[in-house]
C-alpha cells in the first residue's frame, strides 16, 4: 500500500461545506481511493451492500 502525504492541501480539503475545500485535489484524492479499492477489493454481486476481498 502506498501512502501519500498531499503537501498544501490542508486538513479538511475534501469537506465541500467548509472553506477549506479544494475541488482539484479532492477529485484527485477520490480518484486514488477508488483505484485502491478496485484494485484491492471486489463485490461478488452488485446487490451486495458491503465489499470483501476477491
Amino acid at each position: 500500500m502506498t501512502s501519500k502525504f498531499a503537501q498544501g492541501r490542508g486538513h479538511s480539503f475534501m469537506n465541500e461545506s467548509r472553506s477549506l475545500f479544494r475541488a482539484e485535489p479532492a477529485a484527485d484524492a477520490w480518484q486514488q481511493t477508488l483505484t485502491f479499492f478496485d484494485a484491492h477489493l471486489c463485490r461478488s454481486s452488485p446487490s451486495m451492500s458491503y465489499v470483501q476481498p476477491c
